[in-house]
């Protein structure tokens, strides 16, 4: 510890690099003629440890919608420039990524083909137009959204195709491919659950004061598909980043949501608060027991304040 506390002082602390981890490691995508495409670059780091970097295209067709990152968990979207390009051309080339672990290229191949013969192609069953949606569910949207869709081979039973017409007119579009999903069995819901919360009447600890951390709650997702969260508490004291978590912001099968504690608001001693986790189908809800140390200067105020008092009682007792 003192040698580490001598780095910091010094300068030269030695940081952990983040570990890079992702999500497809090289890039092929179907692009139609005429149109551009848009799709994201997913990264997160093994070891939780933040990114700092920057990501380079080396072919211009091919665009960052964003040069730089930061995080844990990271969707760096991009556009593939197709509204010139002739079908039967190919865009092969390398993202890099420069960033406070080293430096990486991530591979793509974009074949440009007419409308609608890529995806169709591609997409002849039920399980390979779920396999995109897990892969690539902005395009599986538009797709699932598109005249197109009517057009593939699958449509054709009329009982998927009742399921199809059901959802399709919902307002929630997102949503509805989700339910489509599941409704024709290839694919489970998805569910979620508060880490070290296996009963919601046992409270969550954690203490305040100096040398003490900020907390943080940890959400564990089974399955893979479109998750909104919302997230409350009933005390002022504690607040979030943000309200509302999307499936985009798991590392993984995890999501920490920093808890951000106004320790002001909370008196001395036992505090106790209500969070509120839930999604369009569950609902979970946890206590929380936040401990908050009395301030020695506080405490020092106090005292001074009961002598002062007690000195004026005294005063008055002489004058008597």
């Amino acid at each position: 510890m003192k040698e580490r506390i001598s780095q910091l002082a010094a300068g030269t602390m030695d940081f952990e690099a983040p570990e890079l981890e992702l999500l497809k490691p090289q890039i092929e995508e179907i692009v139609v003629s005429g149109q551009n495409f848009r799709g994201d670059i997913r990264i997160s780091s093994g070891n939780r440890r933040p990114f700092r970097g920057l990501v380079y295209s080396d072919d211009s067709r091919v665009q960052l919608l964003q040069n730089s990152f930061a995080g844990t968990s990271i969707n760096i979207p991009y556009e593939v420039k197709a509204e010139l390009l002739e079908a039967g051309t190919e865009l092969s080339g390398s993202f890099c990524l420069v960033y406070n672990g080293g430096e990486h290229k991530i591979p793509y191949l974009f074949r440009i083909r007419r409308s609608g013969s890529g995806r169709q192609v591609e997409v002849e069953t039920l399980k390979a137009f779920a396999q995109m949606a897990k892969e690539r569910p902005a395009e599986a949207r538009e797709l699932f959204d598109s005249r197109d869709f009517m057009a593939l081979p699958f449509m054709e039973d009329m009982s998927i195709r009742a399921i199809y017409d059901g959802l399709h007119r919902a307002v929630n579009r997102k949503n509805s491919m989700e339910e489509f999903l599941i409704a024709t069995g290839v694919k489970k819901r998805i569910h979620f659950q508060l880490t070290g919360v296996e009963d919601e009447s046992q409270p969550l600890e954690f203490s305040l004061g100096k040398g003490n951390l900020p907390g943080s709650l940890e959400i564990l997702r089974s399955g893979w598909g479109n998750l909104e969260l919302q997230i409350s508490s009933d005390h002022p004291a504690l607040s979030f980043q943000r309200d509302t978590w999307t499936e985009n912001d798991f590392s993984g099968d995890r999501l920490m949501i920093p808890l951000l504690f106004d320790e002001k608001q909370f008196h001395a001693g036992i505090n106790y608060v209500r969070v509120t986790v839930e999604s369009l189908l569950e609902k979970h809800t946890v206590s929380m027991k936040i401990r908050r140390s009395s301030s020695p200067s506080l405490d020092r105020k106090k005292r001074h304040e009961k002598r002062e008092s007690e000195l004026e009682f005294y005063r008055t007792l002489l004058d008597v």
